[in-house]
């Protein structure tokens, strides 16, 4: 999970710095080694886009972006985990 949400935080950063705003993230430490089984460029690609989605409607150059990353975990199985994401920005 650390490395995508890495990617995304690059692909994020490059849009916001054009704006002149901050970018938060919020992430357990236990979070970066958490396994995603999936496709993990697709996964990218849309946390990615509301990233840049958020970014780009945030209007003010003193506004920020913030996204927070969190495992809840859910009696759905053995091995079954739900992430949630959660993307806020300020105006």
């Amino acid at each position: 999970m650390g490395t995508v949400m890495d990617a995304v935080m690059s692909q994020g950063m490059i849009r916001s710095r054009e704006k002149g705003l901050q970018v938060i993230r919020e992430m357990p430490a236990d979070m970066k080694s958490t396994s995603v089984f999936g496709d993990q460029l697709r996964l990218q690609q849309v946390l990615a886009d509301f990233l840049t989605t958020a970014v780009r409607f945030t209007s003010s150059s003193d506004g920020w972006v913030g996204i927070n990353v969190n495992l809840t975990v859910k009696n759905m199985g053995d091995v079954l985990r739900v992430v949630h994401f959660e993307f806020r920005y300020k105006i």
